[in-house]
Formats: structure tokens, sequence, C-alpha cells
């Protein structure tokens, strides 16, 4: 079964809620098992670890992670499934950035490549990976020498890959995927 994780705080964006009404139309459509687990909090590593729980708990054998300010087509899943890899997902334009993607060290080469990190908000997660990698799997961490942050999904891909997994970078996926962000837009002065 596919559990569709959406860490959320207290709301989603329109354009995200009709992307996941289509999602779960397709996979109904197409027979596949799924249920949507949603933690609603202000501390994301609090919400992805207990999300994390709550899917394994019901039985999912996958994780949809998706964050609540994304647009997306409805084969989503298919698209990653297909790729039978243990984490493989998406990047995307950074909020607030015009050019800035947030996943982190892609190599190289074809259609999927590994990284060193991909962001949390659009991807897929075999269960087994849970089951290997130590709790919490979720963190967010600074450097006190550089006061550096480093945000959940990039601690959790740390420790992926020290328990020997690979994050695996989704190009043309990532390539129809909207990052929603909100602008705040003022008329200059003096152009009335």
């Amino acid at each position: 079964m596919l559990a569709i994780c959406i860490p959320t705080f207290d709301r989603v964006h329109t354009g995200f809620a009709m992307s996941l009404a289509r999602l779960t139309a397709h996979l109904a459509q197409n027979g596949k098992a799924h249920c949507l687990v949603n933690v609603r909090t202000s501390d994301l590593a609090i919400s992805r670890n207990t999300a994390v729980e709550q899917a394994l708990a019901a039985g999912a054998t996958e994780l949809l992670w998706l964050d609540s300010d994304h647009e997306f087509p409805p084969d989503t899943y298919d698209t990653l499934a297909k790729a039978d890899l243990d984490i493989v997902g998406a990047t995307y334009i950074k909020r607030q950035s015009t050019n800035h993607l947030a996943h982190i060290g892609a190599e190289p080469g074809g259609p999927i490549v590994p990284v060193k990190a991909l962001p949390g908000g659009m991807c897929l997660v075999k269960a087994d990976v849970y089951k290997t990698v130590a709790y919490p799997w979720y963190e967010t961490r600074i450097n006190p020498a550089t006061r550096q942050h480093s945000s959940t999904d990039y601690t959790f891909a740390q420790k992926a890959a020290r328990a020997d997994y690979t994050s695996w970078l989704h190009k043309p996926l990532s390539e129809s995927i909207t990052h929603l962000d909100e602008v705040a837009r003022q008329i200059p002065k003096g152009a009335l």
C-alpha cells in the first residue's frame, strides 16, 4: 500500500489540493491502494517522523512525500514507482528564488541520476528504508561553528546514505513540478 504523506502546518495551496485530487483519482482508477497521512504541526521534523510512524502502522510499503506548496501531474506516483528505486524524487526551484534548485550534488548523466540529497517535498521512499535507518529519520540540525542550518530532508538523505541507500533525482518529473510561492506585491510609490 502507498501512504501519501503530507506534512503541513495549517493550510494547503489550492493548486496543491487540485493536484492531490487528480493524483488520488488516478490511483483509484488504476486500483492502487493508498491512504493519506497528514500531520499538522509547526515542527517539520516531528511532522515527518510522525507521518512515517503512522504510514508504517497502516502497513505502507511505500511513502510518497508531497509538500503542500507544489503542483504536480496526476501520474507522479507512477513516474517515480516505475524507476523501482529505494529513494527517488524530483527537485524544484526553492521558494523565494528564481533559479536555485533544492537538491544537492547531482551526478551528470541520463534522466535519473544519483544525488547527495533530495528535497523532501516530492519523493517516493520504500518503507524498508525507514525500517533500516535509525530513528529519528528526520532532524533539523545547526552547525554551531558555521551556524549553517541543515533541513530535515537533507539530514534524512545523509542518514540513508550511511545505511547504503542512494537518493536518485528524476529529471523529467522535476521539469513538471511547480513550487508555489507567496510573493507580496505593492504598487510602487508614484505609480498612480
